[in-house]
């Protein structure tokens, strides 16, 4: 009964050193969380079917079934659970393919600290996060919606012979769910950048025009909606309020003389306070019973809110 109580963790590496070291590290934790090991994908799905699993975190390069395979049959038949690589750096292309199915990358080598932190980010928000509806709806989250004239315009700037980062920037920073990718893929390990980033100039900076157009082009980490479909309006009405929100919360803080660091910060929030929202109206299929509506209306501003309180990028689970 206390392992059902306790949060849970897998943990799925077929090297046994870096097994052994995830145990000695973890420890001191053995009694708050159930802490669960597999050396094989194969091993980890069987752990999946007979034990409750809030967290999943596995090496991407292991022989048979790789941890990108793992985590994406993980994605479609546990769409609760969260994913995280713990791995070296990875090439682009295994990078931009990790990015689709995972939510958070950890480096190795890892540091404790490092694991320990984002174990209890990643529980904390199974906690706020705890309608299952709403666990599976932003777990199994792979494209982001886009506005067409938002998503065309970046598209034609990316593919210009004199395409600029700085134009390419402003562009992203009009789409609050573009953005919010960006900046979730900029600060986890996925790519191995150094610094936490909270500008999404600085952000595109990083990645470059090669990788910002695999991102936008190649992987289609984001979807056009149809301009004509009956979400179109409720998009741009989002969109549009959204931006009013990060510009005015971005000149109270010039006005209050805040850093700019902060005023950066107030940006996003502005942006992001709405991004639940735009998710679930996106999974949205048919109309909800009324309990049904309640019940995910109660929870829809968390990933914003989030977001809000995890400003510094911290918290990069989403």
């Amino acid at each position: 009964m206390e392992s059902e109580i306790r949060k849970s963790v897998l943990f799925v590496d077929d090297e046994k050193n870096v097994v052994n070291a995830l145990k000695r590290m973890l420890y001191p934790y053995r009694k708050e969380w159930n802490i669960l090991y597999a050396d094989s994908g194969q091993q980890a799905l069987e752990i999946i079917k007979e034990n409750k699993v809030d967290v999943i975190i596995s090496d991407i390069r292991m022989p048979h079934m790789g941890g990108v395979q793992l985590l994406d049959i993980v994605k479609r038949e546990y769409p609760e659970i969260i994913r995280i690589t713990l791995s070296g750096y990875a090439e682009d292309g295994t990078a931009l393919q990790t990015a689709r199915i995972a939510h958070q990358a950890i480096a190795k080598p890892a540091e404790a600290d490092e694991i320990i932190s984002t174990l209890k980010r990643a529980f904390r928000l199974r906690e706020c996060l705890n309608n299952p509806e709403v666990q599976k709806l932003f777990n199994n989250l792979e494209q982001v919606p886009s506005l067409p004239e938002i998503y065309l315009e970046l598209e034609k700037e990316i593919l210009s012979n004199n395409s600029s980062l700085k134009k390419i920037s402003e562009i992203i920073s009009k789409d609050p769910l573009i953005t919010a990718k960006i900046l979730q893929l900029t600060n986890s390990a996925f790519f191995g950048f150094p610094l936490r980033v909270n500008n999404i100039e600085q952000a595109v900076n990083f990645f470059g025009i090669n990788l910002i157009k695999s991102l936008i082009l190649t992987i289609k980490l984001f979807k056009l909606i149809d301009k004509d479909g009956p979400k179109a309006k409720f998009y741009q009405s989002i969109w549009q309020h959204s931006n009013q929100v990060a510009l005015m919360s971005k000149k109270i803080a010039q006005i209050k003389l805040f850093t700019n660091e902060l005023q950066d910060d107030m940006f996003l929030a502005g942006l992001f306070h709405d991004i639940g929202t735009s998710v679930q109206n996106d999974k949205k299929k048919q109309k909800k019973a009324p309990a049904q509506q309640k019940r995910i209306a109660e929870h829809k501003f968390v990933l914003g809110k989030k977001k809000i309180k995890r400003s510094r990028y911290e918290n990069n689970t989403f």
